[in-house]
């Protein structure tokens, strides 16, 4: 099971001794997922070549945005 750990109000998954996340993602040798109530909503390349954070930083504003625009307005 992966422990959840929360950094700067973003949890991050950490894998466990026995590799779990590991052999669910297949994350080798680098590669980068965002997972969202329990599914797969970016995944990276393969790094080190397609290894790109600056993709995830950009998901992850578009949907901060999205989030702010579509909040209910009483």
């Amino acid at each position: 099971m992966l422990n959840s750990v929360e950094f700067h109000n973003c949890a991050v998954m950490v894998d466990n001794m026995n590799d779990e996340a590991n052999k669910a993602y297949a994350g080798m040798p680098i590669r980068l997922y965002i997972i969202k109530n329990q599914e797969i909503e970016y995944a990276g390349g393969i790094g080190p070549t397609f290894y790109n954070p600056s993709e995830v930083k950009q998901w992850l504003q578009n949907t901060r945005t999205s989030m702010k625009n579509t909040r209910h307005r009483a």
